[in-house]
């Protein structure tokens, strides 16, 4: 895979960027929810991480915005308009909702008199609030956003074609594939 992008695929550092933006989000979501139905004590921890990893997000998505100024991404795959303009609508939407959630996250915690620092966290002195409230709405915002997109991509993928591969997919596929090919060659003499 090409570090820079190509008209037809994502490179390698927008790959990266991409899955580990998703991977963090993924684990981000069910934590939220869990850790505010914990009784206060028994969650520090699991505060502590999701303030680590949100401001990895954070982090990550700074970076991804630069990235995508820097690297233009590649051709929208062919599609209808009006399907052309969610797919471009859901992606800057998501940017302003995840730089939205970290903003209201770090307002939670400073209204909360608490430094935005994941070690300084504790469960017990999060206090509620107007940011605490925003912060809990727009994750169902990005939820939506999320599964509007992950639908978007599987739907796209079983009709039109291909589109995974643009995200490096089936990079990871093929390697697999050829890696197993010699063990089985092996096997069949």
């Amino acid at each position: 895979m090409n570090t820079r992008s190509t008209e037809d695929r994502y490179g390698a550092v927008a790959v990266g960027l991409h899955w580990a933006s998703a991977i963090l989000v993924i684990m981000l979501v069910p934590l939220g929810l869990s850790m505010t139905r914990l009784n206060a004590g028994d969650n520090d921890v699991m505060y502590r991480i999701h303030v680590g990893v949100g401001m990895s997000v954070a982090i990550l998505t700074i970076v991804r915005a630069i990235w995508r100024f820097v690297e233009p991404s590649p051709e929208t795959p062919p599609m209808p308009e009006w399907r052309r303009t969610v797919y471009i609508a859901n992606h800057a939407v998501f940017y302003v909702v995840l730089f939205a959630l970290a903003t209201t996250g770090v307002a939670t915690l400073v209204a909360s008199g608490i430094a935005p620092i994941p070690t300084n966290v504790n469960a017990s002195a999060v206090e509620d609030g107007r940011a605490r409230d925003a912060h809990f709405i727009l994750g169902l915002v990005f939820s939506a956003l999320f599964f509007m997109h992950v639908i978007g991509v599987m739907t796209y993928q079983r009709t039109k074609g291909d589109v995974l591969k643009r995200m490096g997919v089936n990079e990871i596929t093929s390697r697999q594939t050829s890696a197993a090919q010699p063990d089985a060659k092996r096997r069949s003499s």
